[in-house]
């Protein structure tokens, strides 16, 4: 938006400089002469040095017409900026009806301008190209002294057709290192005026260094002053070979006031934008520098009100293809809240979301109904490492004004449970079935052997987690993974902010199982960074249970029945269970 309006006001600027090139030239029959004279009143008006090295023609009356041809206009003297002009066009023409002008009316014929090159710069001083010198003190006071009485009232006006033909917009910012190419520049518009209907087709390259892609569309739109509203009564905007079409609905221009229906039946961004898709996992030889935070502003929302609908049949961004994307943006001034939903990786995903700019505040709430672990897994880690249908519904609440506040603000609840499915290709599956092997064998001796023949495919039937959020960090109290023969316990933690997991397994034989085996259970330990976690079993508490378990063991062959009966006597019933149970190895 900010570039459409920029080059309105270049167009803006080129009209000035024919104008002011006309006004010199209505009363002299070889407008040629006068180069220099229009040149230095465009430097009086603008600061800028004006080139014009092609004919000027010029025609009066029925229509007013002038053309000018092969024009530069320069950067601000003595700025800082170097090299190439601010503008240069091959040919630019303007017509205006004369008899209209009698009755206060204004009817431009045409407005064209052909082989455009306008440069927009940011200096690293905050200086920009395109604001232009403001009148000299003596002029100002001039302009003070005599005002011009005007009505206050727009003219009416009337402009049949504006074109602009294999033109070019460049825009740099040396502060930021970011360059806008808009190239191959056509339009043309009709029948543009206030409370009118008017109708405009365009076509551009456009180029960011991230996004490339060739746009067209087409516009049919009605612009209000006196209500202040913009109409846009349909759009349909193409850019290799997908489409958008819609309507939007602009009121009160300071305060927008914005409502919009917007859909597509495809969009494919790995068409538009220039290496599409996640980035390759960073090495874990090599430590990543911190990331810098990336400030989060929601306070453009005091000032914008949102409602509108969104339909997408289908969206790819590689490796991703979301389908039936359905949003409904609704917001009063500081707040706005969507409520979509989506299918992806054979799931559904529905949520409703709000923003606050008081606060910079996020809430949402959701449910993620039949997620296909297999495909999330392959397409973001490359292996199908676990699959089954995940389940799982959330409540959060987060605020900050960056986004690792964001992260380490967030609070809230969330539960997730998953069907039978298998994990593996993973250590994660070749430590559980070796804890499986060693505590069928009874034998923790033999845990290096069970970890070189363990399998890397260990199925479960079930899992069910249940998790509470505080300040980032992801508490899991109550983990259960049930599988043939085994039951999985678990508890943890995941720190989101700092990117680190601290969690324990502890495997358990199944009902039935159990007592055949000497070793009841082996916790796992998982710790680490995400991208680096370490996998160890706890053999020391398993070596601790198996000398207790054998210990006691030995004393029942040793306290027999009228020895256990004396101590019950002594200490009551159950007297000897208690004792053993609460006895220390």
């Amino acid at each position: 938006m900010k570039l459409f309006a920029r080059f309105l006001g270049l167009l803006f600027t080129i009209i000035v400089i024919v104008l002011i090139a006309g006004a010199v030239f209505l009363v002299n029959f070889d407008p040629n002469e006068y180069k220099a004279l229009v040149t230095e009143k465009v430097k009086e008006a603008t600061g800028r040095e004006l080139v014009i090295n092609g004919p000027i023609e010029i025609g009066l009356f029925p229509t007013f017409e002038l053309k000018i041809s092969d024009v530069a206009l320069s950067n601000p003297l003595n700025a800082g900026f170097k090299g190439q002009e601010f503008i240069v066009f091959k040919e630019a023409g303007l017509g205006v009806k004369v008899l209209p002008l009698l009755q206060q009316k204004i009817e431009v014929s045409d407005i064209s301008i052909t082989g455009l090159t306008a440069r927009l710069v940011v200096l690293e001083n905050g200086k920009n190209s395109w604001t232009f010198e403001a009148p000299t003190a003596k002029e100002a006071v001039k302009e003070t002294a005599e005002p011009t009485k005007t009505s206050g009232a727009m003219p009416d006006f009337t402009i049949s057709s504006i074109k602009v033909a294999d033109s070019t917009v460049y825009f740099e910012d040396k502060k930021s290192g970011s360059r806008i190419s808009m190239h191959d520049f056509n339009a043309d518009m009709s029948n543009v005026g206030l409370n009118k209907d008017m109708s405009a087709d365009f076509a551009l390259g456009f180029d960011n260094g991230a996004i490339m892609t060739d746009i067209k569309g087409d516009v049919v739109l009605n612009m209000n002053l006196d209500n202040e509203t913009l109409t846009v009564k349909s759009f349909d905007i193409s850019a290799n070979e997908q489409s958008l079409k819609g309507n939007l609905v602009v009121k009160n221009f300071k305060r927008p006031d914005v409502k919009f229906e917007m859909s597509s039946d495809r969009i494919d961004a790995n068409k538009i934008i220039l290496n599409a898709g996640p980035e390759a996992p960073a090495s874990t030889k090599t430590k990543k520098a911190p990331a810098k935070a990336v400030p989060v502003d929601f306070s453009f929302l005091n000032d914008m009100k949102l409602n509108g609908d969104i339909k997408v049949g289908e969206v790819v961004f590689a490796p991703y293809t979301i389908k039936d994307v359905n949003a409904k943006v609704t917001g009063d001034y500081g707040s706005v809240k969507l409520d979509q939903s989506l299918a992806i990786f054979n799931g559904q995903i529905a949520s409703v979301s709000s923003i606050y700019a008081k606060g910079n505040k996020v809430e949402s709430q959701g449910a993620v109904t039949d997620l296909n672990l297999a495909a999330l897994t392959k397409t973001l880690q490359g292996q199908d490492y676990v699959s089954g249908l995940l389940n799982t519904k959330y409540n959060i609440t987060t605020s900050g004004t960056t986004d690792k506040a964001l992260l380490s603000n967030l609070n809230g609840s969330a539960n997730a449970n998953v069907g039978s499915g298998v994990i593996s290709k993973w250590e994660l599956s070749k430590r559980l079935n070796q804890i499986l092997a060693i505590i069928k064998s009874g034998d923790i001796s033999a845990a290096a052997t069970a970890k070189d023949t363990a399998s890397d495919s260990f199925e479960f039937t079930s899992v069910n987690a249940d998790m509470l959020i505080n300040s980032g960090i992801v508490n899991n109290e109550a983990f259960t993974m049930k599988s043939p023969g085994m039951e999985v316990l678990g508890q943890g933690t995941v720190d989101l902010p700092n990117q680190l997991v601290n969690y324990r397994l502890e495997p358990t034989l199944g009902e039935g199982l159990l007592e055949k085996s000497s070793v009841r259970s082996i916790p796992l330990k998982i710790s680490g960074p995400f991208d680096n976690l370490k996998y160890s079993l706890d053999v020391q508490d398993a070596v601790k249970q198996k000398v207790k378990d054998e210990v006691k063991r030995g004393l029942d062959k040793v306290i027999d029945d009228d020895v256990k009966k004396k101590i019950d006597g002594f200490l009551g019933e159950g007297g000897t269970e208690n004792l053993m149970k609460n006895f220390s190895f």
